[in-house]
């Protein structure tokens, strides 16, 4: 009787550990990569900070609500709790005052001064930013997703002005280390309780082999 009980609930324990983080809303972190392509296509003058290169990859991360990802939409606005991203010494990061950061709002689908800049949401997974992080003043700032126009014009078709579009997956910043720009990449963090439901199923799959084995 014993192992008729186990045999019945076993599958319904692991279908609770592979469905528990599913069934609730609950913070979800995502990382971001910054890769520098180009550098001042404004012509405002000299790199600031020597620093500065192409090639080089700064990162950030972000902290929302897993509510964002029950359907899929282009620039929607969503709870987020945390936000960071450095570039040498420049940072932004959410509740770390100035001047240890230069964080004073986001822009997003509601424009400047949002909760939150927007979030592209493909296939139930966040896979780009628009809008942007500014700081006070509106300096320093970084615009997510803008194509910038070099003087010899990446985007021939651009005629409005320096920024045109809003392609996923670039950047573009105006600092105290200069006007660069580049590729943004948006990736999920796993969570810890992914991993640790993760080691409970295979624990729990683990031991019931062992009772089978000495019963039979």
């Amino acid at each position: 009787m014993h192992m008729n009980m186990r045999h019945r609930f076993a599958p319904l324990l692991l279908l609770l550990c592979a469905f528990t983080p599913l069934s609730y809303a609950a913070p979800i972190s995502y990382g971001i990569n910054y890769v520098v392509q180009h550098l001042d296509p404004l012509g405002l003058g000299p790199m600031l900070d020597p620093r500065i290169a192409v090639g080089n990859v700064y990162t950030g991360s972000f902290t929302v609500d897993s509510a964002i990802l029950a359907q899929d939409g282009i620039n929607k606005s969503g709870s987020i709790s945390a936000f960071t991203t450095t570039m040498e010494d420049v940072s932004w990061t959410t509740g770390l005052p100035f001047p240890m950061s230069e964080f004073a709002g986001f822009r997003g689908p509601n424009g400047f001064g949002d909760v939150s800049p927007g979030f592209d949401v493909i296939n139930g997974q966040i896979t780009n930013l628009r809008g942007g992080v500014f700081g006070s003043a509106d300096f320093p700032f970084i615009d997510f997703s803008l194509n910038v126009r070099l003087p010899s014009g990446i985007d021939p078709s651009c005629t409005t002005g320096a920024f045109c579009g809003n392609s996923p997956n670039s950047f573009w910043t105006i600092n105290r280390l200069g006007g660069f720009g580049g590729s943004m990449t948006i990736f999920a963090i796993p969570e810890p309780e992914t991993y640790a439901l993760a080691l409970l199923g295979l624990a729990i799959g683990g031991a019931m082999t062992r009772r089978r084995k000495a019963a039979s």
